[in-house]
């Protein structure tokens, strides 16, 4: 009984994490991020890693699917923003960054998007994803913008697209925000209460067992 009560006070703090504010604004998202430090990450060094896979420091950006992952994926020359290189994948498969420690903020340009017809972006940083773009269609080398902060930390951001074969580069990344000790909100803290008042009672009914003495 008091191992059920305990596991119900610690689900709630886990599952109460808020969905990211989206951007694809620089300025607003520039505006938002404040006073936040920020680190740059232009892929200009050559990345270790493997065929679906490129790591670079504090960052993974690795391909996931079948239809392109490996064949079209990985560092490339042909569209940037800032430097000589960028990271590139296709729809329909996905694209995920991964950072070695929890990150609040995150911003980085998004190149060639929809230039082979309509999509819908989607960004995912573990909370769900939200749509950036909705049937988005752009000539091709287009520079847009994908941004999101989430002052609950993430370590992973996903991106995918609806439209099959339209190849996305990303360029200038900029990421980090510290994560500070969780707070619950209200509702957590009402269900941490009536579970540790339910373990304090489970204790207090507990039968006692009368000690003999030879």
């Amino acid at each position: 009984m008091i191992r059920h009560f305990i596991a119900v006070a610690g689900a709630a703090v886990i599952s109460t994490g808020a969905m990211a504010s989206v951007y694809t604004s620089d300025a607003a998202f520039t505006a938002a991020a404040g006073a936040t430090p920020l680190m740059l990450q232009s892929f200009e060094s050559a990345p270790g890693g493997t065929a679906t896979s490129l790591v670079f420091s504090n960052v993974t950006f690795k391909c996931t699917g079948t239809t392109y992952c490996p064949g079209f994926f990985g560092q490339s020359t042909f569209l940037q923003t800032d430097g000589r290189y960028s990271v590139f994948f296709a729809t329909p498969d996905t694209a995920t960054f991964t950072f070695s420690s929890a990150i609040t903020t995150f911003g980085v340009d998004v190149i060639g998007l929809g230039d082979i017809g309509a999509t819908t972006f989607s960004v995912n940083d573990g909370t769900g994803p939200q749509a950036l773009q909705t049937n988005y269609s752009a000539p091709a080398a287009t520079v847009t913008f994908a941004g999101l902060i989430n002052s609950a930390g993430f370590t992973t951001v996903t991106f995918s697209g609806t439209q099959r074969n339209d190849g996305i580069f990303f360029d200038r990344l900029r990421f980090g925000g510290s994560v500070g000790p969780a707070v619950p909100e209200p509702v957590t803290w009402a269900l941490m209460l009536v579970g540790f008042g339910a373990v304090g009672t489970a204790m207090r009914r507990r039968p006692t067992t009368a000690i003999r003495y030879a």
